[in-house]
């Protein structure tokens, strides 16, 4: 039957790829890891696989002939894995607390590299992948390889590597017009170190900006973003479309909310306001990219003209990244602790959850617009 365009999720990107090296989540070592990649798809011929699972890799030189799809873009694949069981693949996580020797062969592997060329010409891409019973590696902080084999025997690799853990933090879609002292930018070209606005403290500096592509089945359809049409919230509120996760909280303001709630602004999630018109989740959406944006502290930044939150790491927050980013937020705020409250600072308005979000959006149904116009 073969692999057709199946989902091949938690692809860890490395900088290059060499034998007897360490790549680290803080750049400046012996190499990089870039960041997870998780809206490839990947296909073959190979009877073993099917379009929902993949229990074994075959590259593009393989009779079976694997190939990756990454962002619409094709690409030529080849395999690589450990020379053989004595040349374990070290992964160090928990922030560099624990560690663990994966190991394996041409034949089966608990871990797999992947050189992704693209067809037509163009930069190669390389990636780790781990069997899915190696299970999760949270806080992962670097991986050491040692002695490799750049040409399987049968270019192919045996392992499992269908588990989907995608999750989404709270984030903007990629598109989003973030408001910075030099006007509106795409969230996507924003870097570490910009300034953004912010509604209570001025320019501010991004210190952290976390990606995350996802694919979408039915596993994890409720990670598709929300849509909140221009002016669904008031008059130019917001000014455009806007996208973000189902987790990221919007500020709503005005009388109507104080009446509601007893506080003049309060924070709503996302998925809460879908009972409002022109503000529903995207379920026709079968991937996205999606962008964090975390300051030395939770503010309201402008995004299409709407007031939203930054990344907060609140205990639920952090658990929705990937080992990879929550590695390199510890390493950024190294007095960060579960007690977000204490070590990172409060939240920027009174934030209600899903269901409290719910119960004012009924209130407020005869009230809307629930914002007196855009600033």
């Amino acid at each position: 039957m073969g692999a057709s365009n199946t989902p091949l999720p938690d692809l860890i990107e490395l900088s290059s790829l060499n034998s007897n090296a360490t790549f680290t989540v803080t750049p400046g070592g012996g190499g990089d890891i870039e960041g997870v990649v998780d809206n490839a798809t990947y296909s073959d011929s190979d009877s073993a696989n099917s379009n929902s699972h993949i229990s074994e890799l075959n590259d593009s030189y393989a009779s079976d002939s694997g190939t990756l799809i990454i962002d619409g873009k094709a690409y030529i694949t080849q395999l690589v894995s450990p020379a053989d069981d004595t040349q374990a693949v070290t992964v160090t996580y928990n922030g560099g607390a624990s560690s663990v020797d994966l190991t394996g062969d041409c034949y089966m592997s608990e871990v797999a590299f992947i050189i992704a060329s693209p067809l037509g010409g163009g930069s190669d891409r390389y990636f780790t992948v781990f069997d899915d019973s190696i299970g999760d590696l949270p806080d992962i902080t670097s991986i050491q390889i040692r002695d490799l084999d750049w040409n399987p025997f049968g270019h192919d690799i045996i392992m499992d590597v269908s588990g989907d853990n995608n999750v989404a933090p709270v984030c903007f879609l990629q598109g989003t017009m973030i408001r910075t002292p030099l006007g509106e930018t795409r969230v996507e070209n924003l870097k570490p170190g910009d300034l953004v606005a912010t509604v209570d403290h001025g320019p501010l500096p991004i210190r952290w900006i976390g990606r995350r592509e996802m694919v979408f089945t039915a596993e994890n359809a409720h990670h598709r973003p929300i849509q909140i049409k221009a002016g669904s919230l008031g008059p130019g509120y917001p000014t455009t479309d806007l996208a973000v996760s189902p987790q990221h909280r919007i500020l709503l303001d005005g009388p109507e909310v104080l009446f509601a709630h007893g506080a003049a602004e309060i924070l709503a999630v996302a998925k809460g306001l879908t009972e409002m018109r022109h503000i529903r989740q995207m379920k026709g959406k079968s991937e996205a990219r999606y962008y964090a944006l975390m300051l030395d502290q939770h503010a309201l930044i402008w995004a299409n003209g709407a007031r939203a939150e930054s990344f907060y790491p609140g205990q639920t927050a952090m658990k929705l990244l990937s080992p990879q980013h929550r590695g390199a937020i510890a390493r950024l705020f190294p007095k960060l602790t579960e007690d977000a409250q204490k070590s990172y600072g409060p939240y920027a308005r009174p934030v209600l959850n899903c269901q409290d979000t719910r119960n004012l959006v009924r209130v407020l149904s005869q009230q809307i617009p629930i914002h007196p116009a855009a600033e």
